[in-house]
């Protein structure tokens, strides 16, 4: 997204609001820079990271975030400054970019965060086209404060950026989200087996003699008839 589009949408916002929109304002690298809130997902506070080995300077480390691993990056690194150090006032601000085709969820280490400014659509200027505090294209606007004015970045195009890609790649397993082990093969107990269940009894065999004989002889009845007759 260009800065001019990321501009044109805070000023449309601003517009469809009616009043201002929300920005959060946080300091890097001892200076100031504000992002629209309605970008960042959580804040986040960050007193020490494990470190992660042969980490390349962009990557800060992975959190813990309700037991799932973020990569948090530094943004002053991403934005062309020295690495962060983490401190009690330390912050990740969250937020989903795109890696490799896959929604992905990012912590952003600032130093600090320290307030929440409304910018109305006056309040906005363009992003300079030339400057030595931040590199140029990673900022939307200017906004206009009591103070002065805080570049407003392009939060898209700082996580597009190849150094923050190149510390989520670095991350690899350590930002894999954990799985609960299978349990273990076991043999079945051979004495919790339930004991084997007799067969019916099957009926009980006729012993041979007790079944019933005929005693009359196949033809028995014929002879005695003829020899009756014969008799006669």
């Amino acid at each position: 997204m260009r800065a001019s589009t990321a501009r044109r949408r805070m000023r449309a916002g601003a517009t469809a609001g009616s009043e201002r929109v929300q920005h959060l304002v946080f300091s890097v690298d001892g200076e100031e820079y504000a992002l629209p809130l309605l970008g960042v997902g959580e804040v986040v506070r960050i007193d020490t990271l494990p470190a992660v080995p042969e980490a390349p300077p962009a990557l800060r480390g992975v959190m813990s975030l309700r037991d799932e691993p973020v990569v948090v990056v530094d943004l002053a690194v991403a934005l062309g400054g020295r690495k962060g150090l983490d401190a009690p006032e330390s912050c990740a601000l969250t937020a989903m970019t795109s890696l490799d085709g896959r929604p992905t969820l990012v912590g952003v280490a600032v130093d600090a965060v320290s307030r929440v400014i409304g910018l109305a659509p006056d309040d906005i200027a363009p992003a300079p086209r030339l400057g030595t505090l931040v590199q140029v294209e990673f900022v939307a606007a200017m906004a206009r404060v009591e103070r002065g004015f805080v570049p407003i970045l392009d939060l898209e195009r700082v996580l597009a950026s190849e150094e923050v890609r190149a510390a989520v790649r670095a991350a690899g397993g350590a930002a894999e989200p954990r799985v609960a082990p299978a349990p273990p093969d076991v043999a079945p107990d051979p004495m919790d087996a339930p004991p084997p269940v007799a067969p019916p009894d099957a009926a009980p065999a006729v012993p041979h003699s007790a079944e019933p004989r005929s005693t009359t002889r196949a033809g028995s009845g014929k002879r005695s008839r003829r020899r009756r007759g014969a008799a006669q």
